[in-house]
């Protein structure tokens, strides 16, 4: 009965080891699952982000696609302002997209110091200066200048040229441009978004710096900000939406 009793209580304290240790792997699992959800919870970026941390990079390029319009000194980056890029994130599906203001009233004044400056290096060219020229000349001249009218509507033919190089879009009204450059699909398990379509590739660079050789970019993110990594890291904040009182 003794050596029963012994066998009966180690099988007892066998199955109480192994019931313990289940209950432990049990709970293993439960914390486990617990934090993947809360991992991937935080994942999230879903809402619109913006930075403008890489102005001087879009303003670049364009200023190299300008110099088709005129290849002169006076046209430079400077004349593109509040250049930004947007990240749109709905369903973890991506659209990176940018806009750039065109201040077309300094760059219409461009455009006519231009063709005032050409206009005296043709002169010089022939040993001439205005006072030489006849006033009949000097009328001939003056009309031959464009206007400010025709200057706008030489820089918007340009503008909306480009726009639709890259698949943007130009408002002559407000001389704003935008266009898609990116899209893509985000992975918030490796907290990844990986490109399926680089929608301006071909036409500009503006996807250079931001993607790895991969054709991924990792992402971070702290509350209302977001890190891209890819060749440089990119900064975006989030974009709150306006309360109805607000607009």
């Amino acid at each position: 009965m003794t050596q029963v009793a012994q066998g009966r209580s180690k099988g007892k304290s066998l199955l109480c080891h192994q019931c313990n240790a289940l209950f432990v792997f049990i709970i293993f699992l439960i914390l486990l699952a617990v934090l993947f959800g809360v991992r991937y919870r935080n994942s999230s970026i879903e809402g619109i982000w913006r930075t403008t941390s890489i102005d001087q990079k879009l303003g670049d390029d364009f200023a190299k696609r300008l110099t088709g319009l005129h290849q002169s000194p006076l046209i430079d980056d400077s004349l593109l302002t509040s250049s930004q890029m947007i990240l749109t994130v709905k369903n973890n599906n991506v659209d990176l997209s940018f806009s750039v203001q065109v201040e077309r009233d300094i760059f219409v004044k461009r455009l006519a110091a231009y063709h005032q400056n050409e206009l005296l290096k043709t002169l010089k060219e022939n040993h001439l200066v205005v006072g030489d020229l006849s006033s009949k000349e000097r009328q001939i001249i003056e009309n031959s200048m464009p206007a400010s009218h025709e200057l706008e509507m030489i820089l918007d033919q340009a503008f909306e040229k480009l726009a639709s190089q890259i698949g943007g879009k130009y408002n002559q009204k407000t001389g704003h441009l935008s266009a898609v450059v990116l899209k893509g699909k985000v992975n918030r398990i490796l907290h990844t978004i990986d490109i399926k379509e680089e929608v301006a590739a071909g036409h500009t660079s503006f996807s250079k710096g931001l993607l790895t050789p991969n054709g991924y970019f990792d992402y971070t993110r702290f509350g209302k900000k977001l890190e891209l990594l890819g060749d440089e890291k990119i900064i975006f904040k989030k974009v709150l939406k306006k309360s109805p009182s607000s607009v």
